[in-house]
């Protein structure tokens, strides 16, 4: 048996990640995406993308599809918060979409 140890990784509490998706569920009201389909397209546009080419499960035709190179579950704590500034500030600005802040 051997033990490896390596730095301690905060990760992120279970209230922001109910606020993440908050968010999405509020952006999916705007923009007819999913909350998925939301997180998806945000998680490309903040940590970058890699296009893949599939079959279509519905048309048989080959399309590109864009896969997060990043996905949040993996993130601390730090990292997870510029995500959420990031989604957050990106809603606001260009859907007018944001929570309150609970005082």
């Amino acid at each position: 048996f051997q033990a490896v140890f390596g730095p301690i990784r905060e990760k992120r509490s279970v209230t922001a990640n109910a606020r993440l998706w908050l968010l999405h569920t509020a952006a999916s009201e705007v923009t007819g995406y999913t909350p998925e389909e939301a997180h998806e397209e945000m998680l490309c546009a903040h940590l970058g993308y890699t296009e893949k080419e599939r079959v279509s499960p519905w048309t048989g035709e080959v399309e590109m599809k864009r896969i997060p190179n990043k996905r949040s579950s993996t993130r601390d704590k730090k990292e997870f918060a510029k995500f959420m500034d990031f989604v957050e500030q990106f809603y606001g600005e260009k859907l007018g979409v944001w929570l309150e802040v609970a005082a």
